[in-house]
């Protein structure tokens, strides 16, 4: 996802949701802007294991990822709700560029 939207995803959910933001970022390919209420797993925490995360998971209200392991994982937390983010490739789709990218979303949203 291009840095401006995620940004922009950033802002509405803090202006909407009144919460803070957890990046599970361990290879640091995501904006990260200085604000007091988004922390970044690598850069706050450091290496961790699958524990604290899934420790991490279970307070969160939602979980947006792509497809990588803790969005995965987030189906075996009762009540976690998702949205992850796919991207693919297609070829051929836009004349001005043959392999743009389009975003789909797939989401949980279990009654809480």
């Amino acid at each position: 996802m291009p840095d401006h939207l995620c940004l922009s995803l950033y802002e509405g959910l803090l202006d909407a949701a009144g919460s803070s933001l957890v990046l599970l970022d361990w290879d640091y390919r995501v904006p990260r802007p200085a604000a007091g209420r988004i922390r970044h797993l690598k850069a706050d925490w450091g290496h961790i294991g699958l524990e604290p995360i899934a420790a991490l998971m279970q307070y969160a209200d939602l979980l947006i990822g792509v497809d990588f392991g803790p969005l995965h994982d987030a189906s075996l937390i009762p009540g976690l709700r998702t949205l992850g983010l796919w991207t693919a490739k297609f070829r051929g789709t836009s004349p001005s560029d043959p392999t743009a990218t389009r975003f789909t979303w797939s989401a949980s949203l279990p009654e809480s």
